[in-house]
C-alpha cells in the first residue's frame, strides 16, 4: 500500500505534462520516458533528418504535407523546431507501421505473356 500512496502523492504534485507522459508509459503507448531536451532548439535540415532517422527528401515532403513547419532564419535558410521533431518521433513511436496483407491480392504490375 505504501507504493500506491507514493504514486498518488507524486501524481498530485506533478505538472499536467508529466502526468500525460506517465499515463502514456502506464498505458504502454510509450515504453520509455522522453529524455529532457538538451542542445539546440532549432535544427537545420540535415541535423533534423538525422535526428528523425529519415532522408532530407522525406523531411521536405513532411514539410510540404504540413506535418512540420519550417522557421525562416534568414532568406533561404530554414530550421525546424526540436519540439516539433519530438512530436513527430512520439507519433511514430506510438503508431506501429502497418503493412498490406500478403496473399496475392495485389494486381500484377506487368503481363507475363508480353515478356520475351
Amino acid at each position: 500500500m505504501a507504493l500506491l500512496e507514493e504514486l498518488m502523492q507524486a501524481a498530485l504534485a506533478a505538472t499536467d505534462e508529466r502526468k500525460r507522459e506517465a499515463l502514456e508509459v502506464l498505458r504502454g503507448i510509450r515504453s520509455k520516458p522522453v529524455p529532457a531536451t538538451s542542445g539546440p532548439q532549432l535544427l537545420g535540415m540535415t541535423a533534423a533528418s538525422r535526428y528523425l532517422g529519415i532522408s532530407r527528401g522525406t523531411l521536405w515532403r513532411m514539410i510540404r504535407a504540413g506535418r512540420l513547419q519550417r522557421v525562416a532564419v534568414t532568406p533561404g535558410f530554414y530550421r525546424l523546431r526540436r519540439a516539433d521533431l519530438d512530436g513527430i518521433a512520439r507519433q511514430t513511436e506510438a503508431t506501429p507501421p502497418t503493412f498490406p496483407p500478403c496473399g496475392g491480392t495485389a494486381e500484377p504490375t506487368h503481363n507475363m505473356e508480353q515478356l520475351p
